[in-house]
């Protein structure tokens, strides 16, 4: 009988092994790292030796931010991510270059000069390598997803009717610096909808957003302690002689707003996402605590009631479909905490003399229906307001204080008129709709970020009642909080890759 032939084993296949990227691969020590990690070092300390004697320290600052820059995305291998969290961080803490800037139309509300910032100059890498990629895969979907018509054709729409406006417009340059940013934003929103495509993809962002508004909030509570505005490496910190706290984001109403739009992310986050990663439980919570301190420190009383609306209807939601759990009741005894210890300064603030501020927002309404009446087609021209305004402030016969009018419905009717005011309420009312729609999901974490989001936009709502909102950081911002409402609506319509890393 013949022996049984020995068939040798088929070794097992290797278990493939999770790419990693970020901050955990940055932390992988190996020769490549190493050898990176002593070269940009290197780089860095002789940058800064050989330029601190010859140039300000601002460009030296830079010249070594740009080392180290290159050397993290060297490191990581991960150009696209490490741009957007310098986009999500230059929210916050804006650097900005503003060639043509008019200090006077400025001081009134207008935007003046091209604004280039760290933005400006990410994005096209950013749409760069999107490009890249799509062209590299001849079998892969369209770069641009399919996702809902009104998505796109509401902000087009937008857009067509702020360049209609400058047929209108007594100096059409200045349009062209406010849609200069309207491009710029539009821009970060679509590449948001297109790329925000997993529950990983969704916890990045929120990473570099809450860690964003945990260091504004920090500095914010410093700056009121120190008592003095400050300025460093083209940052500019602020606080104004009576002590209301603008950080660096320039004024305290534009800080109120910056403040308000993400502490209900902050605690929709933690409250209601069940599988935390603890970096980010952590940074919710942290910039839940210290953005609510500085929130009051702002002084705003637009700011204040944006997040009572945005909390009270969070809180509501959350009960009514009973998601409770032992953390609604420690946020709500820490918030109370902070009332009874900012008592005085809140009541002084509401009851105290506002230096005729409620009255002057009527008079500046007056104004701004007179100019509506009489340019009620195409309005006056996008970010003409400021220089119209000249005209019926000099035939007033009231001492009015110059400036926008305090209200961004009515600025937005003024400006850009009937066509414009109507798709800019129609788009906010579609992504109020698109929050409510993914809140409904099964989904946690993108349900809780859409239900965060969307409580915020109600709030703002009522804030942009009084006050008038169309500078970079706030533009950037809300187009930011579109694009991701929109992009987890949509997500939430697809089957959701539930793989997640840790930034």
């Amino acid at each position: 009988m013949r022996a049984p032939v020995k068939v040798p084993a088929i070794p097992p296949a290797p278990t493939p092994v999770k790419p990693t990227w970020g901050l955990r691969r940055a932390l992988t020590w190996n020769f490549k790292t190493i050898f990176l990690l002593s070269l940009a070092a290197g780089l860095a300390a002789g940058t800064a030796s050989a330029l601190l004697g010859y140039i300000s320290m601002d460009y030296a600052v830079y010249s070594v931010g740009m080392v180290g820059l290159a050397a993290l995305i060297a490191i990581t291998g991960q150009a696209e991510r490490v741009l957007l969290a310098i986009i999500l961080l230059d929210v916050p803490f804006a650097l900005d270059f503003n060639p043509l800037y008019d200090p006077f139309f400025a001081s009134v509300g207008a935007i003046t000069g091209y604004n280039i910032s760290l933005t400006t100059l990410c994005l096209p890498v950013l749409y760069l390598i999107w490009l890249m990629k799509s062209a590299s895969k001849a079998n892969s979907a369209p770069a641009l997803p399919l996702f809902p018509k009104s998505a796109l054709w509401l902000p087009i729409l937008w857009i067509v009717f702020n360049l209609l406006s400058i047929l209108a417009a007594e100096s059409p340059m200045m349009s062209v610096y406010s849609l200069f940013l309207l491009i710029q934003s539009l821009l970060l929103y679509i590449y948001l909808v297109a790329n925000i495509k997993t529950s990983a993809d969704l916890n990045y962002i929120l990473f570099f957003l809450f860690l964003g508004i945990t260091l504004e909030s920090l500095l914010m509570i410093g700056l009121r302690i120190y008592g003095q505005s400050f300025s460093f490496a083209g940052f500019n910190a602020r606080v104004d002689p009576d002590l209301r706290v603008g950080g660096t984001l320039g004024g305290p109403n534009t800080a109120s707003t910056y403040l308000s739009m993400l502490l209900p992310l902050c605690s929709s986050y933690f409250l209601l996402v069940r599988q935390h990663k603890p970096i980010l439980i952590t940074l919710s919570l942290t910039g839940f605590v210290f953005g609510v301190v500085a929130l009051f420190l702002t002084l705003s009383r637009g700011g204040w009631v944006s997040f009572a609306i945005a909390m009270f209807l969070f809180l509501f939601i959350i009960l009514y479909f009973r998601r409770v759990s032992a953390k609604i009741l420690l946020l709500g005894m820490f918030i109370l905490a902070l009332l009874l210890l900012f008592q005085d300064l809140i009541t002084s603030r509401i009851t105290g003399f506002d230096a005729g501020s409620a009255e002057t927002r009527l008079y500046l309404m007056d104004i701004a229906f007179r100019m509506i009446r009489d340019h009620p087609i195409l309005g006056v021209g996008l970010n003409n307001y400021a220089l119209v305004m000249l005209s019926y402030y000099a035939n007033y016969n009231r001492s009015v204080y110059l400036t926008v009018v305090h209200n961004d419905f009515v600025r937005v009717w003024a400006e850009i008129g009937p066509g414009g005011l109507l798709t800019f309420i129609a788009f906010h009312i579609y992504l109020i709709q698109r929050g409510w729609a993914a809140w409904r999901h099964k989904d946690v974490l993108f349900g809780a970020v859409a239900l965060g989001l969307m409580v915020a936009l109600i709030g703002h709502t009522a804030h942009m009642l009084v006050e008038s909102f169309h500078g970079r950081v706030l533009m950037e911002l809300y187009w930011l909080i579109a694009g991701i409402i929109t992009a987890v609506s949509y997500q939430n319509r697809t089957h959701l890759d539930s793989s997640e890393a840790a930034p």
